[in-house]
């Protein structure tokens, strides 16, 4: 897996294009964008204090806490390094 931060001046779509999946802090448009190029999404609190049905995420899921990141990351499937 690769998870890597991107210069805040760097267009969203580029990056987000190579992706298989985005988590983002809520509430970024770059998971809207995600969301708009057919990408998995979702927003992420590692707070605590949103709760899954908020209607400001527009449908959006969210993942809320480590142990609920944690799952999800276990949960793709991910390519195998060759070799």
């Amino acid at each position: 897996m690769h998870i890597f931060t991107i210069d805040p001046d760097t267009s969203a779509y580029k990056p987000i294009e190579r992706c298989s999946a985005v988590v983002s802090m809520a509430f970024t448009s770059t998971t809207h964008i995600a969301r708009e190029l057919g990408k998995n999404t979702w927003f992420y609190d590692p707070t605590g204090i949103m709760q899954h049905d908020d209607r400001a995420v527009h449908g959006i899921p969210i993942i809320i806490g480590r142990d609920e990141l944690q799952a999800w990351v276990a949960s793709l499937e991910m390519p195998r390094p060759n070799g």
